[in-house]
């Protein structure tokens, strides 16, 4: 957002071709108005107003300027995004070929049908070993780099989705025995402490991927935030309406709920940074059912693969008992895996 002078409905079509060309000469990141101020270009000229009085003075608003140098700008972003989302495989890179190869050689105890007790894993998580005891080593594969991101992902979120709980568990306990007409009190407040949560969540996912985005606007990913937290509210009522018989662990498990919703909204923010470096047509999700049973939709979405537009939701979306996510809802355990054009993870797993 640009701010120049203008009047009602004229504005200086010259002036903005040439600044245009300009800031296109211009390294991406130059502050572009500074720039011709200093060199005596300056801001566009008070102009006289055509439909009423041609001498009174212009002020200045807020005008979205859309230009070639604001799409070169943006390319140029893109490029720096790649660059630094292809650094960040390659700092995996070296702890993903540990738990390959610990893969590869529980491959070769199976080969050869030796105990596989006596094989020592030092790297291979358990949950991935299991799938590789039972013969589906593409599978495993596959699982390394959902785990790699689920733990970079529990750095980023982890501790904000305790503090949500705990903070959601206090207002609960809080509010238990009072009157039906706090309500609109408590669910208030539960609700700007989960739109806070979420917020952060959001942005930590695109920030691990996108150290430049600062935080989120209409253009970029307010209305995403706004909608996971209008899901969350739908609940609210029930909550409220339940919290005078509801046991202390019932309230921790809804308060548990409610907090879980970061992990998505982080997953958001991450899909959103990835899209934003390589475009919609750069990125394909594939759904990854994991869990020890995991349930019939799950099951069913389970090596599926989509467009971002054509995403059914993130694991942990949703409620209880929907027709297309987990009936599980936020307790879902099932990963996504973002890979390229070319089919390569972004995320260091197999296909």
């Amino acid at each position: 957002m640009t701010v120049i002078k203008i009047d009602e409905d004229l504005a200086n079509a010259d002036w903005l071709k040439r600044r245009s060309d300009v800031a296109l000469s211009l390294p991406p990141g130059t502050d572009v108005d500074q720039y011709l101020k200093d060199n005596g270009m300056g801001d566009l000229p008070i102009m006289h107003n055509p439909h009423g009085d041609p001498l009174k003075p212009v002020t200045s608003v807020p005008v979205p300027v859309v230009t070639p140098a604001s799409e070169a700008i943006k390319a140029a972003r893109a490029v720096a995004l790649r660059e630094r989302l292809a650094e960040r495989m390659v700092a995996r890179k070296g702890e993903r070929a540990l738990i390959l190869k610990e893969i590869a050689q529980l491959r070769k105890y199976r080969q050869h049908k030796r105990d596989p007790r006596r094989f020592k894993a030092v790297y291979l998580p358990q949950e991935i070993a299991d799938v590789a005891l039972s013969g589906d080593f593409r599978r495993a594969n596959r699982m390394v780099g959902i785990h790699l991101y689920k733990r970079d992902r529990e750095a980023s979120v982890g501790r904000l989705r305790d503090s949500l709980k705990s903070a959601l568990i206090d207002l609960a306990m809080s509010h238990k025995g009072r009157k039906a007409a706090s309500h609109d009190a408590f669910k208030a407040a539960v609700q700007a402490k989960i739109a806070s949560a979420y917020s952060d969540a959001y942005t930590a996912g695109r920030q691990d991927y996108d150290p430049d985005y600062t935080t989120p606007t209409p253009d970029t990913g307010q209305d995403i935030i706004d909608a996971r937290v209008a899901a969350a509210a739908v609940f609210l009522v029930t909550w409220a309406d339940n919290l005078p018989t509801e046991s202390d662990a019932a309230t921790e498990q809804t308060a548990g709920n409610f907090a879980n919703g970061v992990n998505p909204a982080y997953d958001n923010g991450t899909l959103d940074a990835l899209t934003d470096a390589n475009g919609d047509d750069g990125v394909t999700i594939t759904w990854m059912a994991e869990g020890d049973k995991p349930c019939d939709n799950c099951s069913a979405l389970d090596g599926q693969s989509f467009s971002p537009d054509e995403l059914p939701g993130f694991p942990g979306d949703g409620d209880f008992g929907q027709d297309t996510l987990c009936t599980g809802g936020p307790n879902c355990n099932c990963g996504l895996d973002y890979s390229g054009p070319t089919g390569t993870s972004y995320f260091g797993s197999n296909s």
